[in-house]
C-alpha cells in the first residue's frame, strides 16, 4: 500500500457486524498507538450504538455544488486535522452507494490529494442477513415482511454497486462471511482477515462480544432482553452481558424455539430475487457468488409463526436472573410505570416474587408527586447539559417538579454527566437511549413518560436564568384558567460572540405587546421559543394515536395543540437563554444562509404545515399556505438563481395543495416569477 498516509474504510453489513464494530470501539487506544485516528462515529457503553454515520449523511448538493452540512463541519475538520498531523484515518460502518458524495467531496479536497484510500468490505449470506432485517422490522412493529425481500436484495445491490464503482479507483478487498446463522457469533475468520487487510493490530486487540439481543438464538430470548428496557432506556445501568448470558443459558436448557421470523412464501420471494441478483454479479472482483447464496438449511427448516414470549418464559427468566440485576430492571420499570407494556408488568410481578421488592420510596421526590415536568432532549451536549440541569435544580417552587431527560445515544460524555446528577437528585429521570432514535422515537419517549399537570421544555443546550421562572408560570396558569399555556421572552446567545438579542421582539408579536395571544396569532408564525413555555398538559392520559413525533419544527406544533385548548399568556420578563452554536440544528436560520437552512429543513417545514393542516381539517389552510410559501419561494430562488430545480419539483409533487397556493400568490410574492414558472405549471396542475 506504500508509504502514503492512508484513509482506511472498514465496511461490514454481515450478521456479525456489531461484533466487529464493538471490537474497534473498545480498542481505540490500541489502534491509535499505530498512528491511526478514529473520528467520533460510534461509542460503546454495553454495545456498539447505531449512530447515523456522518459518512453517509453529512454531504448533499446545494446550489448544484456538493457541500458538507453545517452540523457535521467539525467532524469533517477533525479528518483534515488528523492528516495535517501526519496520522492515518480509520472509518468504519456500513458503507454503500450512499458514500458516493463523501468520496466525491474528500477526493477533491487538497488536504487528502496525496492519501491512499483502502476499502475492506464484509458481507454475509443473503438468507442470514434477511433474518436480521426481518427482526429489525419485528422490533419496529412493521408487519409487512414482503418488504424484507425487496429490502435485503436492494441492500446487496447497493453494496455491489458501491464496490464496482470504487474497485478501479481505490485499493479494495471484498470478504464474504459464510456463516449459516442469523445471530452474533463473535468475530469471524472473514472479519479478522478484513481487518488485517487494513493492517490493523487485530492480534493486540482485546476481544469483545457486544451485549445485544442478536447474541441470542431464540426470538423469545431476544424479546425478553428488549422488555428489560423501557423505550430502549438502559438506565439505571446493569450488567447487560449478564442478562444476555442468562438468556442464552435458558434458551439452551429449556429448548426455546429458534424458528425463523420469515414465512415460507416470503422466503420464496427472496430466493427468486436472489437467483436474479447472483446471475448478474459475474464481473464483481473477488466475489464468489455461490458464497452469497442463502444456506440450504435456511429455506428447508420447518417454520412456525412466533406468537411472542410466554408467561412461563418470563417467569423462568425472573427466577434465574441475579438479584442485583433484577433490582436495576425493577427500578427502570418503576421510573416508567405509566409506559409499561402488559408483558413488562407481568415480568415486574415475577421479579417481585423471586427478589425482594425494590424500595420504591428511595426514588420518590420527598415533596410528593410532581406537579410539573421539565422535558429535555439532548444529543452530544457535554459542554452544555450540566448548565441545563443546574438551572432546573435551582428553581424555587412551592410544588415538586421532575426533570425527564432523554439522551439520544450521545457519543460524548453527555450520558455520564446526566447519570452523575441523577444519583444525587432523585427528581431527575434519565432516559438514556442505547441506540440512535428512529422515526422520532426519542420525542415519543420523552412525551409518553410525562403525566404531570404542567410541562416545561428545555433542550440540553439551553438553560433557565431566573430561579422563580417555573413558580411564576405555574402560578399564572393557576390564576388564569382561560389560558392553556404561557411563555416569556428569552435571550438568544451566540457561541461565536455575535451580539445577543431578545426573542421575540415587540415587532415579532402579533398585534404588539399584549398580555394574551390566541391560536390565530400563533398560526401566523412561531413567536414562542421552546424553553420559555409552560403548558397545562393536555396529554396526561398518554399520547393520542395521531401524535406525530417526527415533525420539525415540533415545538410550534406542540404550541398549536395546546393553544387549541385556551389562550396563550405572556409574562414580559426574560427568564431563560437559547443558545446558538455551530452544532445547533437551526444555526443557519438566523445568522447563516437562509437558502442553506431551507435546503436542509424546508421540506420538513412543509411536512409540518401539511400535518398541522390535516389535524385542523383544513380550517386554517390559508394560514398554513402562507407559511408554506416561505420554503416554496426559497426553493424557487434556488432554481432561478442557481438553475437547481430539484427541491422545487419535489415540493410540488409532495405538497400539491401548497404548490397551487404558492402559484396563486406569486403575483404578490414574486411578480417576475411567471416567466420562470411556466415549465412547472403542468406539474402543479397534476
Amino acid at each position: 500500500m506504500g508509504d502514503k498516509q492512508k484513509i482506511l474504510f472498514y465496511s461490514d453489513s454481515s450478521v456479525n457486524a456489531h461484533a466487529a464494530f464493538s471490537l474497534l470501539s473498545l480498542n481505540m487506544d490500541v489502534i491509535e498507538k499505530n498512528n491511526i485516528f478514529i473520528p467520533n462515529i460510534y461509542s460503546n457503553i454495553f454495545q456498539t450504538k447505531n449512530h447515523q454515520n456522518p459518512i453517509t449523511t453529512s454531504f448533499f448538493y446545494f446550489k448544484k455544488e456538493l457541500t458538507v452540512k453545517p452540523y457535521y463541519s467539525s467532524w469533517y475538520n477533525s479528518l483534515r486535522n488528523a492528516i495535517m498531523d501526519g496520522k492515518n484515518i480509520l472509518l468504519y460502518g456500513t458503507f454503500s452507494k450512499d458514500c458516493s458524495n463523501f468520496l466525491t467531496y474528500i477526493t477533491k479536497d487538497e488536504i487528502f490529494k496525496d492519501c491512499s484510500f483502502v476499502f475492506s468490505h464484509v458481507m454475509g449470506r443473503i438468507g442470514c442477513e434477511a433474518e436480521v432485517l426481518a427482526y429489525s422490522f419485528f422490533r419496529k412493529n412493521i408487519n409487512n415482511l414482503d418488504q424484507v425481500a425487496s429490502g435485503i436484495i436492494n441492500r446487496f445491490k447497493n453494496n455491489l454497486f458501491f464496490i464496482n464503482n470504487i474497485s478501479d479507483k481505490f485499493n479494495t478487498k471484498y470478504f464474504v462471511d459464510q456463516s449459516n446463522v442469523s445471530f452474533l457469533t463473535g468475530l469471524t475468520e472473514q472479519q479478522k482477515q478484513a481487518l488485517l487487510y487494513l493492517q490493523l493490530p487485530v492480534e493486540s486487540m482485546k476481544p469483545h462480544m457486544p451485549a445485544i439481543e442478536l447474541c441470542c438464538r431464540s426470538l423469545a430470548a431476544r424479546e425478553i432482553y428488549t422488555l428489560s428496557k423501557v423505550d430502549d432506556n438502559y438506565w439505571p445501568r446493569v450488567q447487560e452481558d449478564k442478562i444476555i448470558s442468562c438468556l442464552c443459558a435458558l434458551e439452551k436448557e429449556e429448548g426455546w424455539s429458534e424458528s425463523s421470523l420469515i414465512p415460507p412464501d416470503t422466503k420464496e420471494k427472496i430466493l427468486e430475487q436472489e437467483k436474479e441478483l447472483l446471475s448478474s454479479i459475474d464481473d464483481v472482483p473477488g466475489v464468489k457468488k455461490e458464497d452469497l447464496a442463502s444456506p440450504e438449511q435456511w429455506y428447508t427448516d420447518p417454520w412456525q409463526p412466533f406468537s411472542g414470549v410466554t408467561q412461563e418464559q418470563l417467569k423462568s427468566f425472573a427466577a434465574h436472573l441475579s438479584r442485583s440485576i433484577s433490582y436495576g430492571i425493577q427500578r427502570r420499570f418503576f421510573l416508567a410505570q405509566d409506559c409499561l407494556t402488559k408483558k413488562q408488568k407481568t415480568l415486574n410481578d415475577f421479579f417481585h416474587i423471586y427478589s425482594p421488592r425494590y424500595e420504591n420510596q428511595k426514588n420518590q421526590n420527598s415533596q410528593g408527586e410532581p406537579l410539573l415536568s421539565v422535558l429535555t432532549m439532548t444529543y452530544n451536549h457535554e459542554k452544555y447539559i450540566g448548565r441545563c440541569i443546574e438551572s432546573v435544580l435551582m428553581q424555587k417552587t412551592k410544588f415538586p417538579i421532575q426533570h425527564i431527560i432523554v439522551d439520544d445515544a450521545s457519543n460524548d460524555a453527555t450520558p455520564e454527566i446526566i447519570e452523575k446528577y441523577s444519583y444525587k437528585n432523585h427528581s431527575i429521570v434519565p432516559i438514556l437511549l442505547n441506540n440512535k432514535s428512529y422515526a422520532g422515537s426519542n420525542v415519543r419517549s420523552l412525551f409518553s413518560h410525562c403525566r404531570t399537570e404542567y410541562v416545561s421544555l428545555c433542550d440540553g443546550d439551553d438553560f433557565f436564568t431566573h430561579p422563580e421562572k417555573l413558580e411564576r408560570q405555574v402560578e399564572f396558569l393557576q390564576t388564569h384558567p382561560e389560558c392553556a399555556l404561557c411563555f416569556h421572552p428569552v435571550e438568544v446567545r451566540f457561541e461565536n460572540r455575535s451580539p445577543s438579542y431578545v426573542f421575540p421582539s415587540e415587532t415579532r408579536l402579533p398585534g404588539g405587546l399584549k398580555s394574551h395571544y390566541s391560536l390565530n396569532d400563533l398560526l401566523q408564525g412561531n413567536f414562542i421559543q421552546t424553553n420559555s413555555v409552560v403548558y397545562r398538559w393536555r396529554f396526561r392520559d398518554g399520547l393520542p394515536e395521531w401524535f406525530d413525533p417526527t415533525l420539525c419544527p415540533g415545538d410550534w406544533v406542540w404550541h398549536l395543540l395546546h393553544a387549541e385548548m385556551g389562550l396563550i399568556g405572556f409574562l414580559p420578563e426574560v427568564m431563560s437563554v437559547y443558545r446558538r452554536h455551530e452544532t445547533a440544528v437551526y444555526i443557519n436560520s438566523s445568522i447563516g444562509d437562509l437558502l442553506l437552512h431551507r435546503a436542509l429543513f424546508g421540506m420538513s417545514e412543509l411536512n409540518t404545515y401539511d400535518k398541522a393542516n390535516w389535524y385542523f381539517k383544513n380550517k386554517y389552510f390559508d394560514d398554513f399556505g402562507k407559511l408554506a410559501c416561505g420554503p416554496f419561494l426559497n426553493f424557487f430562488c434556488l432554481y432561478t438563481d442557481y438553475n437547481d430545480s430539484s427541491l422545487f419539483e419535489i415540493a410540488i409533487k409532495r405538497f400539491p395543495a401548497f404548490a397551487a397556493f404558492f402559484y396563486k400568490s406569486c403575483a404578490k410574492l414574486a411578480p417576475n416569477a411567471y416567466k420562470y414558472i411556466e415549465k412547472f405549471i403542468e406539474l402543479i396542475k397534476q
